[in-house]
């Protein structure tokens, strides 16, 4: 039998397991619509930046971005992404920048989490690839000739920071 402090105590414990709980889903990287798994938030996203590439993403296009020429702020930021922009160059880009910052675990699982729904979420007829060069990985998909590419890549920054950025290119490079 629980004696009054007993229970107190086994009602903390158990307040303290669910605050603690993960809360499903994929960990730290929750989507920004609670009522969508962050995959299918990113399968949304992903299909309508491959939408707007066939008129060079004038349509992700909001303000202009003052600090940095013929780059837009985008109308669309995948989940887990931030300092989403468009390049408004020849070709025009979709980038998205997933992870900036020191810890290369960070990085390493930003990258791994951002293939896994790249490809589950790429259109029939699409492939991806993996290429390692030096510090940099990138995983690249295409579909049809002359279509947009889409590509995450992981690279050590000067000073040992470490980037992954998820770019849609307008025409394959």
């Amino acid at each position: 039998m629980l004696t009054g402090r007993d229970s107190w105590l086994l009602a903390f414990l158990v307040l303290v397991l669910l605050v603690a709980a993960p809360s499903g889903g994929e960990g730290a990287d929750r989507a920004q619509s609670p009522d969508l798994p962050p995959h299918v938030e990113f399968c949304q996203q992903l299909k309508t930046v491959l939408a707007a590439a066939g008129s060079g993403l004038s349509a992700l296009r909001t303000s202009r971005d003052p600090a940095r020429d013929s780059v837009w702020q985008s109308s669309v930021s995948l989940a887990g992404g931030n300092d989403c922009r468009v390049y408004a160059g020849d070709p025009a880009a979709y980038i998205c920048t997933l992870y900036s910052g020191d810890r290369e675990g960070d990085s390493d699982t930003a990258y791994n989490q951002a293939v896994h729904r790249l490809k589950k979420c790429l259109p029939a007829g699409w492939s991806a690839q993996e290429k390692v060069t030096g510090s940099r990985i990138q995983t690249r998909a295409t579909g049809k000739a002359g279509g947009p590419v889409v590509r995450v890549v992981s690279e050590v920054e000067q000073g040992e920071g470490y980037l992954v950025e998820f770019w849609v290119d307008v025409a394959g490079k």
